[in-house]
């Protein structure tokens, strides 16, 4: 009796589920339609594809030319073979070439790292574990492997933060990115369900940076770990802007921080005179055949 019970109260329970799908869905469909057509200023959806800008700065001051070009760490290879086209072209013309990367330890900083400090490192080591997991299981290129970093490190200018100074930042904030560190299965061990929830997911990209558009324009107060993320790196940034004495300049910059830099490159005498979209990351197939699928196999399985 217990048996069939639970078999009935299960039933319901899915039927309850998909009757709620039927009936959020047509708002939930206008709602995507609206975030993918406005976006924000640094992120949008277009005929099937998630773009960023390429924004032309103008200062009438000193009367240089600042192209500024949000990047994110995972998006399709032609995104930075065009990324590493327009840096060619304007490298060629003389623009000095600005970029972020956490510059690495040395072996003396590494020698001298504190407990916390370790821990820092260890999450954020989590951090970029994560993201060439996201890489391999959907089939992405990533930003510091497609963009030779290393090849032009004595013309290109590094302007951000050293590790060591993140490390010690965010270790004396005791914040930190994960509660518990996650262990990354291979991809080929990665489930169809995890596949496609992962897919799903990055196909709302423009929806999950309008979240965070909104947390980081109207929270009071921003955690610790996103000063240091966002506000104390674009104050670096600032700084190695500020160092390029004369010529045009080409910045490559994090797409979580361009909001930001923006408000700092308006306050500094800059002002938008062009923007162009490139499409970053086009959307995958995804359908619903894998959660049917697998709903089906579980209704089967409940019934033997």
């Amino acid at each position: 009796m217990r048996k069939i019970l639970r078999r009935i109260w299960r039933s319901v329970l899915l039927f309850l589920l998909v009757l709620l799908m039927l009936v959020t869905y047509p708002f939930y469909w206008l709602a995507m339609k609206l975030v993918n057509r406005f976006g924000t200023e640094y992120i949008r959806c277009r005929n099937g594809n998630i773009q960023l800008p390429i924004v032309t700065y103008h200062a009438k001051k000193n009367g240089r030319t600042l192209m500024f070009a949000p990047t994110i760490p995972l998006a399709d290879p032609e995104y930075y073979a065009e990324l590493n086209k327009l840096v060619r072209i304007h490298q060629t013309c003389g623009y000095s070439i600005l970029h972020d990367k956490i510059r690495p330890l040395t072996k003396e900083q590494r020698l001298k790292l504190q407990p916390a400090e370790w821990e820092a490192k260890r999450q954020l080591q989590a951090v970029y574990a994560g993201l060439r997991w996201i890489k391999q299981v959907i089939g992405l290129a990533s930003q510091p492997r497609s963009l030779p970093y290393r090849k032009n490190r004595q013309e290109w200018q590094n302007v951000d933060m050293s590790e060591v100074e993140f490390l010690a930042r965010v270790s004396a904030t005791k914040s930190y990115f994960f509660k518990q560190i996650p262990d990354f299965k291979k991809p080929e061990q990665v489930s169809d369900l995890t596949k496609w929830v992962l897919t799903k997911l990055f196909n709302k990209l423009v929806l999950v940076a309008m979240a965070f558009e909104l947390y980081v324009r109207f929270s009071k107060k921003r955690s610790k770990l996103w000063q240091i993320v966002i506000n104390s790196r674009n104050e670096i940034g600032h700084i190695g802007l500020n160092r390029v004495q004369s010529g045009n300049i080409f910045m490559l910059w994090g797409v979580d921080r361009y909001s930001d830099m923006n408000a700092v490159l308006n306050s500094i005498g800059y002002k938008i005179v062009n923007k162009r979209w490139v499409s970053a990351y086009q959307l995958r197939k995804t359908g619903w055949r894998v959660p049917l699928r697998l709903a089906w196999q579980f209704i089967i399985k409940q019934k033997k």
